[in-house]
């Protein structure tokens, strides 16, 4: 599947990416959160840029647009806020995640179980919760069968992870914004309560 992105960036004549201008990725971004909205019946809080690639007027627009959490690439660095000034000098707090597990078979031979549970076991002891990214071709078995490999690794970790830590609580990034906000979210079946500290953390940065 050919790689469609960047849409909040661009490539110059001498070959240095620039962001797009404000102004067009409003009208992006509008146009994404309107047809979300429409598909979903409720409109986003969570965002991420194509390929990871976004800036400051980038996060101000999403905030704008109710957007709450920005997700980010792979990194060591804890969750935290970031203040996002609008054009009016107003200002909304975005909760900022880093994926810290690549959950990713497809990806070759050098994936393996035991890798991500290490991740897990870090995130853990620094205080940070583990944030999974696994992306949809690890489900899809058109070209190859990257599913039933897929499904049978992921229940093979998920189980290690439950057996390890039977108090793991699995969340969406709007349930992570309401805990950090609130130290609480709402479940399908009733609210969770959950012991939040915000604290400085050494979040792996040199």
């Amino acid at each position: 599947m050919p790689w469609v992105g960047f849409e909040y960036s661009d490539i110059t004549k001498n070959g240095r990416e620039v962001f797009l201008k404000s102004e067009v990725q409003e009208r992006l971004i509008s146009e994404a959160v309107t047809i979300f909205t429409k598909l979903f019946s409720k409109p986003p809080q969570s965002a991420c840029a194509p390929g990871y690639r976004a800036d400051k007027n980038t996060h101000a627009v999403w905030a704008r647009h109710g957007v709450r959490v920005a997700q980010n690439g792979p990194s060591a660095r804890a969750p935290h806020f970031e203040t996002n000034r609008d054009r009016n000098g107003g200002g909304q707090n975005l909760l900022h995640l880093y994926r810290t597990v690549d959950f990713e078979p497809s990806a070759g031979d050098e994936f393996s179980v035991d890798g991500c549970l290490r991740s897990v076991e870090n995130s853990f002891a620094r205080g940070v919760p583990a944030i999974i990214s696994v992306h949809s071709i690890n489900f899809q078995s058109m070209l190859k069968d990257f599913r039933a490999p897929t499904l049978k690794l992921l229940d093979e970790f998920l189980s290690a992870l439950e057996a390890k830590y039977p108090d793991l609580l699995y969340v969406r990034d709007e349930d992570l914004y309401s805990l950090v906000e609130t130290g609480r979210f709402e479940s399908a079946q009733s609210t969770v309560s959950v012991r939040v500290t915000k604290r400085g953390i050494n979040d792996g940065r040199k």
